[in-house]
């Protein structure tokens, strides 16, 4: 797989969850996050 290198700017972001709203994602979002075992200090600054 090929790695990028920049910076992402808001054109380059998409949802495919549209039918979420902004919390579910962000707990979406947390919950990949602890499955890759990130500890609860990182997660929390995420939140």
């Amino acid at each position: 797989m090929k790695k990028r290198i920049g910076k992402i700017n808001a054109d380059a972001i998409v949802f495919s969850n549209t039918d979420k709203n902004a919390e579910e994602l962000l707990e979406l979002f947390l919950q990949e996050k602890q499955a890759f075992n990130l500890s609860d200090e990182t997660i929390s600054l995420y939140r």
